[in-house]
């Protein structure tokens, strides 16, 4: 699994994420395969006016699937609609989503645990999730912000979940993250498509928000 550990060495060379996340996904797909290349990109308003997208390069390059955001985009493959831990569901059930597809985009700045958490217990199963977490909390602590119906990002640290809940509710359902890009996206693909690698990927805490003065964190 020589290519897990190339990640690590991958630059942005043009793609139209904020980082080198478009790159990152597409040399993984080079090494795992595709089936459908079907997509979901959860909290497709990308940063910056719609400016940046982890799944636009994808999509002009023969991809189908849909994003979703409560904010507009310019982009017609997403819709509008705010997304909650019970409704994502049915939001993938009226798009026709099959269970199985290629590819998960998910950053809400709120939720996202929690909307992940329903994906995979209703029996969808990305065979890649890229998916934001909250790097400035101690990564050895597993840790989820508590729901609070309709909240939406206050720009400090109130979101999202640690490092070690990610990882937990992962593997939990069969999962092995690959790689954390700038303490800030998990990269996780099946552990199946592994097979009997090990792979070690580590997070450090990384203050890069404001603490929250209010937000309330329950364990997992």
């Amino acid at each position: 699994m020589s290519w897990i550990r190339e990640i690590k060495s991958i630059t942005k060379s043009g793609g139209s994420g904020q980082f080198e996340e478009s790159e990152i996904i597409f040399h993984v797909f080079q090494n795992i395969g595709t089936t459908n290349k079907y997509l979901v990109d959860i909290g497709a308003g990308a940063y910056g006016g719609s400016s940046m997208s982890n799944i636009r390069d994808m999509m002009e390059t023969g991809w189908t699937g849909f994003g979703v955001d409560c904010s507009e985009v310019g982009d017609e493959w997403t819709i509008k609609k705010f997304v909650k831990p019970d409704n994502i569901v049915s939001i993938l059930e009226e798009q026709k989503t099959p269970l199985e597809f290629d590819f998960l985009n998910l950053d809400i700045d709120s939720s996202d645990f929690w909307v992940l958490k329903n994906m995979l217990e209703a029996g969808y199963r990305p065979r890649l999730i890229c998916t934001e977490y909250n790097g400035t909390l101690d990564p050895e602590k597993s840790l989820v912000l508590k729901y609070t119906d309709g909240y939406m990002w206050d720009e400090t640290n109130k979101y999202g979940y640690s490092f070690a809940a990610g990882k937990k509710l992962l593997s939990q359902y069969g999962y092995t993250i690959i790689f954390n890009q700038h303490d800030t996206n998990i990269f996780a693909i099946r552990t199946a498509d592994i097979g009997e690698e090990v792979v070690v990927v580590e997070a450090k805490k990384n203050p890069y928000h404001p603490t929250s003065a209010d937000a309330i964190w329950v364990e997992y």
